[in-house]
């Protein structure tokens, strides 16, 4: 997100990651996009807890649903004023978050009942980070959480979930890939960018050689499966690719700090 600010509006990414100023707080009275996802997030998170460590199997994932009602009010508790989930536009945002997560779940276990190949659940909410000394700008390091660390035929893959709507198209990059991710219209991809160049940065070289897959799960289009980052048709992310982006972002910030750059605002972001 802060990547996404600075390519939106420069100064917008001053206020609110140089000199820290945030965004206003206002009293919370209807169920936020932003809390909607918070809560899909903790159910699949929670969830899943015991699987960490283990193959997904499909009872785990029937376990949840089954277990449903309550988990919801848990992350109810946890990510929202409870005495307001019963009022108004509230009781449609809990079902449309009950309504989401069955979907999830009943998707994946479609593909496991399928014979796709069960992922081994190396964490769930998995903090990553990553440095990378560059010049000029200093050293870049990224920080993030993964909402699904896992394995998958011997391959390390980030999963990301997503309550709204992304399309496979949205994922692809090709050609002069890192000017796509100028233009600011490939937000989700940059996303996946950064969480495989933090994955890649904790893997010994054989590994990272083999590459990384980052791919989305979205609540309103289930039925695409993973959606997979690409670059020029390669789903698997490798060390060149992460220098490219390394690279491309060195060269934004140097110009960003550069002597004589104007921070401009950009009204419409």
């Amino acid at each position: 997100s802060a990547i996404n600010t600075l390519l939106q509006c420069p100064r917008n990414f001053a206020y609110r990651y140089l000199y820290k100023m945030g965004e206003a707080t206002e009293l919370q009275t209807a169920m936020e996009a932003s809390t909607l996802g918070s809560v899909v997030h903790w159910v699949m998170e929670h969830g899943l807890t015991e699987v960490e460590g283990h193959v997904l199997q499909v009872h785990h994932l029937e376990n949840i649903r089954l277990a449903l009602d309550g988990l919801l009010e848990q992350a109810l508790e946890s990510e929202y004023n409870t005495a307001l989930v019963r009022r108004g536009e509230n009781v449609l945002q809990l079902e449309i978050a009950r309504t989401t997560l069955l979907k999830l779940l009943r998707q994946e276990m479609k593909e496991l009942s399928s014979g796709e190949p069960a992922p081994y659940i190396v964490k769930l909410e998995q903090e990553l980070h990553s440095r990378h000394p560059v010049t000029g700008a200093g050293d870049l390091a990224f920080r993030g959480f993964a909402d699904r660390r896992e394995e998958v035929r011997g391959l390390p893959r980030v999963v990301d979930y997503k309550t709204g709507k992304v399309e496979a198209k949205e994922l692809k990059l090709k050609d002069d890939w890192t000017a796509q991710l100028e233009r600011g219209t490939k937000g989700k991809a940059l996303q996946l960018v950064v969480y495989a160049t933090m994955v890649l940065a904790s893997l010994d070289p054989d590994a990272q050689e083999q590459g990384v897959l980052a791919c989305i799960r979205s609540g309103r289009n289930v039925r695409e499966g993973l959606l997979h980052l690409s670059i020029d048709g390669e789903t698997l992310i490798k060390p060149q690719h992460a220098q490219t982006f390394i690279d491309w972002l060195s060269d934004k910030l140097e110009a960003y700090i550069a002597s004589g750059n104007h921070v401009v605002h950009n009204a419409d972001a």
